[in-house]
């Protein structure tokens, strides 16, 4: 038995933020400055496709969630396999494609201090801190509900096919309507206030714009969403997906409570 890692890389290098690690299938999953590493004790004949393709499923759940804060593409590249024995000796195993799909936002951070030189704030730990908590949360909720990985699925499709944006975005109210009941049961189960819930409807499925659910009953009136439109639905999409799989996590504590 030797420490073997499968590794391969992402674009944009700065899809994750800041440096994400969690605990998978007995291994260390670690994403970083391009590069996503599987790290676990095994042999080298564990080095095959279907283990690589599990793998690459676990990481694309994390780039799905990532793509929540951040609506943005990204690419995988070609895997690799590499067995490390008791001396630090390193064999590599192959390569081998994998299938999935530039923008840059600035971000100002600040650090708030007191006369002491002590931090009472500091920006960029507090986001690190919530983004850590949400791919958290969405993680483990997915592996106890496989819906919570289809709305990720309807959200990452709106980011690969914007023309139809809204209509991959409503998806989501779709899908959830069929689990809790149409909207009375989501409003109930996810506490979303019923002005956000009516809004996203009107926007994804009543407005005449290039990206809604309807173009063709509005040929001759469509317009383009505006940029508040499109960041408003995203917003309410990711709370959406954000309650659902709160709702999950609490559930499943109430059933092991009882």
């Amino acid at each position: 038995m030797h420490a073997v890692e499968l590794e391969f890389e992402y674009s944009p290098e700065d899809f994750f933020e800041f440096e994400f690690s969690c605990e998978v299938d007995e291994g260390i999953l670690t994403i970083d400055q391009g590069i996503v590493k599987f790290k676990f004790i095994g042999s080298e004949s564990v080095a095959s496709p279907a283990l690589e393709a599990k793998i690459v499923e676990l990481a694309r759940r994390e780039f799905l969630a990532r793509q929540l804060l951040n609506h943005r593409q990204f690419e995988f590249g070609g895997c690799t396999f590499t067995s490390i024995d008791d001396d630090g000796n390193r064999k590599n195993h192959g390569f081998h494609s994998v299938d999935e799909k530039l923008s840059f936002r600035e971000k100002m951070d600040f650090v708030i201090e007191d006369r002491d030189g002590n931090i009472i704030r500091d920006s960029k730990n507090e986001r690190k801190e919530k983004e850590e908590r949400f791919l958290n949360l969405v993680r483990e909720a997915s592996l106890k509900d496989r819906a919570v990985g289809e709305l990720m699925e309807f959200y990452h499709s709106s980011v690969l096919d914007p023309r139809n944006e809204f209509h991959h975005l409503y998806q989501i109210r779709e899908l959830l309507r069929e689990r809790l009941g149409k909207d009375l049961g989501i409003l109930k189960a996810l506490g979303i206030s019923k002005d956000k819930l009516s809004q996203f409807g009107n926007i994804t499925n009543e407005y005449p714009v290039e990206q809604g659910r309807h173009q063709g009953k509005f040929s001759d009136l469509l317009r383009e969403a505006t940029q508040e439109e499109l960041s408003e639905i995203r917003e309410i999409s990711k709370e959406l997906i954000e309650r659902f799989a709160t709702y999950v996590i609490e559930q499943e504590n109430d059933i092991q409570s009882q």
